[in-house]
């Protein structure tokens, strides 16, 4: 009896022991791999592994990041921030591994990251790591940087004149935004040019051939530098040295006229509309001990057929003079009329380019070394003509009328015989016209039209026409046509055609209703 009690005792006790380790007391875990306290820059990379791990099964995990003091931030304010909820996760262990990007421009400071992993019988683990994110200190990068003149015959050499424009090339980078690029040569202030925040730029494109050797700097070697700045203040350099060795003795430019007064921009392009003319009339070059020859060639360059093509280019054969030792020559009058460029009226593109290097060198110098007038003439758009009208003048009276809208005339002609409408106005054109038409109809074929066209192109001498003078016509309408009753619709119109076919034309409309009472 006492060996079946105490087999029951044993029993119970054994039974006791197995409900007690049944009951989960068991904490959960979480284990991450971000490092509290470090310091994260705009466009670093943020890993975030996270593992939650329960004995049992995980009922609930949570992530989530965000700036730690949030009531300092503004509405408006751009955060690095995320939340993501596991719910009925229902597993023994989770794995939420992902990489994040720091975005830039986003509030700087102390953030906070909260893991929380909760088990079926409710029991939580919190991890909280603070971490800081700083703004950009990345500092640009430059690559390819290069110093070459922009004087075509002057690609090969080493050495710079005075006055020469180059080009400086370079491709910088920043892993935000670039706020602006300097250049400077030797000592001189550097110039500034703004990147537009940009991540990338090329300084060649920005740039565009403003820079060119200083007259002050004498022959020897300089140092030319490069400084990038981004929009962060970060900042980037470096030097090449660039050499400047001129003849000391060079033939001088000292000035020119175009035969119209046109003049040569800084940029040394001038444009033009097809036909119109740009003729030097006086360009004078001297030299001290004696001008040898100049030397005049021409290149026409057309417009490239589809965009990575290249434009065709004519060279025209150089012609070269003999100025005989001369101390000051006027090349004008050497040149004669291969001074006169122009683009052809009708077949000509803009865009189109015609480059004149014109090069005089003394008796001591070169080609290569000669001094040189250098400019490009660049075709315009030839625009279709434009008709302005400032008034019509009814019976004397200047009126502003807008067009396609209809005039009631039946009033004014009241104890009138007719009125008379005359045009005030002028054609705007770029290169030619080649007629001005008109007509003024009606819609009764009782009521005879009046037509006709100023088509010698010999009349337009001026631009703008005025029409006023030119056409010097007037429309009438009379108060009482025969056979004619009710409503009655008069139209004028006129039209402008310039040389290539491109036209522009202006409609008003009036209304009279018969018989004029």
């Amino acid at each position: 009896m006492k060996l079946q009690n105490l087999a029951l005792y044993l029993f119970a006790f054994s039974t006791f022991i197995s409900c007690i380790a049944l009951e989960d007391e068991f904490v959960p875990t979480v284990t991450t791999d971000v490092v509290s306290d470090k310091v994260y820059y705009y466009q670093d990379s943020f890993p975030v592994a996270v593992t939650f791990k329960d004995n049992a099964l995980i009922q609930e995990s949570k992530i989530r990041f965000q700036i730690d003091d949030t009531l300092s931030v503004a509405n408006d304010t751009v955060v690095f921030a995320f939340e993501q909820l596991f719910e009925d996760v229902s597993a023994r262990q989770l794995q939420f591994d992902s990489t994040f990007i720091i975005p830039s421009y986003v509030r700087t400071g102390k953030y906070m990251m909260e893991v929380s992993n909760m088990d079926a019988g409710e029991n939580i683990t919190v991890d909280t790591t603070y971490f800081f994110i700083g703004t950009d200190v990345s500092d640009p990068i430059i690559e390819n940087f290069s110093v070459t003149s922009a004087v075509e015959g002057n690609l090969e050499n080493d050495a710079f004149c005075r006055g020469e424009k180059i080009v400086v090339n370079a491709s910088i980078l920043d892993n935000v935004a670039l706020k602006r690029f300097g250049i400077s040569i030797a000592d001189a202030t550097p110039r500034y040019f703004q990147a537009n925040s940009n991540d990338t730029v090329s300084v060649a494109d920005i740039v565009q051939r403003q820079l060119f050797i200083s007259d002050s700097l004498t022959n020897g070697t300089y140092n030319l530098r490069l400084i990038v700045e981004d929009a962060f203040g970060n900042q980037a350099d470096t030097t090449t040295q660039i050499s400047v060795n001129c003849d000391d003795q060079p033939a001088v430019f000292v000035s020119y006229q175009e035969e119209n007064g046109i003049e040569i921009p800084s940029n040394r392009i001038v444009t033009l509309f097809p036909g119109e003319q740009f003729k030097l009339s006086s360009l004078v070059f001297t030299d001290a001990g004696g001008l040898d020859s100049a030397r005049l060639e021409v290149s026409r360059i057309g417009v490239a057929p589809s965009i990575g093509e290249p434009a065709p280019v004519t060279n025209d054969t150089p012609i070269e003079v003999d100025l005989q030792g001369v101390n000051e020559q006027d090349l004008a009058e050497v040149f004669n009329d291969n001074f006169q460029f122009n683009f052809d009226l009708l077949n000509t593109q803009a865009g189109e380019t015609i480059f004149i290097n014109i090069t005089v060198k003394d008796g001591e110098q070169t080609w290569e070394e000669a001094s040189f007038f250098r400019f490009s003439l660049v075709a315009k758009e030839d625009l279709a003509p434009i008709i302005r009208i400032a008034d019509l003048v009814i019976d004397g009276t200047k009126e502003y009328v807008p067009e396609n809208e209809e005039l009631e005339l039946t009033d004014r002609l009241i104890g009138k015989n007719s009125i008379d409408i005359a045009v005030e106005g002028k054609v705007q054109e770029n290169v030619g016209l080649a007629s001005i038409e008109y007509s003024f109809t009606s819609d009764r074929e009782e009521i005879t039209s009046v037509g006709g066209a100023l088509n010698d192109p010999s009349v337009f001498t001026t631009y703008p026409v005025d029409l006023g003078t030119t056409l010097n016509t007037v429309f009438t309408i009379d108060a009482a046509p025969a056979g004619v009753t009710g409503d009655v619709f008069y139209t004028l119109t006129l039209t402008a055609t310039d040389i290539k076919g491109q036209t522009d034309a202006v409609t008003y409309n009036f209304k009279v209703t018969y018989p004029v009472e």
